[in-house]
């Protein structure tokens, strides 16, 4: 019986325990490679690349980083491309992208998994905007 009661109380721990520890956040992966080695990772997993370019100054960009929590859009955007993230302020990275047509931040450019640019979208979007983007950017793909 003593058993029985200590293996009940064992269980009931653990499950109170439980409701205490942090689940896991899903989140987009932004990978932080060179961009060689993303160009490398995206024809290997057969994907499209996604550049979100934010600058640290720029509330606005801020506020969409918080976005990428957002379940629906780590598991969309985690399945179809391979992500990273620049810095408008990094001089390269600001080279690279004024040269995709990029002027203002938070932007998104979607890149086939060879670096053309199929499509771009600038400013702040929710969880709902950003998967339209990326949907567009798909189709775009598919379609050319």
């Amino acid at each position: 019986m003593r058993k029985i009661f200590f293996l009940w109380g064992a269980v009931v721990i653990v499950f109170f325990l439980q409701s205490f520890v942090p689940r896991a956040v899903e989140k987009v992966r932004f990978r932080q490679y060179n961009w060689t080695d993303i160009g490398r990772s995206a024809r290997s997993q057969n994907k499209m690349i996604f550049v979100l370019v934010t600058g640290d100054y720029c509330p606005t960009s801020n506020r969409m980083k918080r976005v990428f929590t957002d379940k629906r859009v780590a598991q969309f955007y985690n399945k179809n491309f391979v992500s990273t993230n620049f810095d408008a302020e990094n001089f390269i990275q600001n080279y690279r992208v004024s040269n995709w047509g990029v002027s203002a931040v938070p932007a998104m450019v979607f890149l086939d998994k060879n670096r053309n640019v199929i499509h771009k979208a600038e400013g702040l979007f929710d969880a709902q905007g950003m998967i339209r983007e990326a949907e567009i950017a798909l189709e775009i793909k598919q379609n050319k």
